[in-house]
């Protein structure tokens, strides 16, 4: 299926994230994965690439205040199958395919760089920060 308006969809939302993804961020890296891959006695390497493909889903999401930093992660998180891994399943647009495909993921340790604080309105102000999922 080519691209159908959306870049990931988690718990059957796409159109609440494209709200908070910068799309010229957006990447999706496509591992092939190797397995007792070795040079032989001429230095030509010997590939032995296993059938199952690692992805790696990366983009920025824009500057936010704490409030809607929150809505976004409860919506990741409300969708975390095994919660300690942060495990999560998300269907997602790859350009090299031109498709989509469905997989699980984990979520490495997001970082959210402060931008200011207003003081007046309780409300804490967040840079643009990258968001990653690793493929299992």
């Amino acid at each position: 299926m080519a691209f159908s308006g959306y870049l990931i969809r988690i718990g059957g939302q796409d159109e609440f994230f494209e709200h908070y993804i910068v799309c010229q961020t957006y990447k999706v890296s496509k591992k092939m994965l190797d397995y007792g891959s070795f040079r032989d006695s001429d230095g030509v390497l010997k590939r032995t690439c296993l059938d199952h493909v690692s992805y790696i889903i990366q983009f920025d999401i824009k500057p936010c205040d704490n409030t809607k930093l929150a809505a976004f992660m409860a919506a990741i998180k409300n969708n975390f199958s095994v919660p300690k891994e942060r495990k999560v399943s998300i269907q997602f647009y790859n350009a090299e395919d031109d498709n989509y495909i469905t997989g699980d993921f984990y979520m490495p340790d997001p970082e959210f760089p402060i931008d200011h604080i207003d003081k007046t309105t309780n409300k804490v102000y967040f840079k643009q920060t990258t968001i990653k999922f690793i493929g299992y």
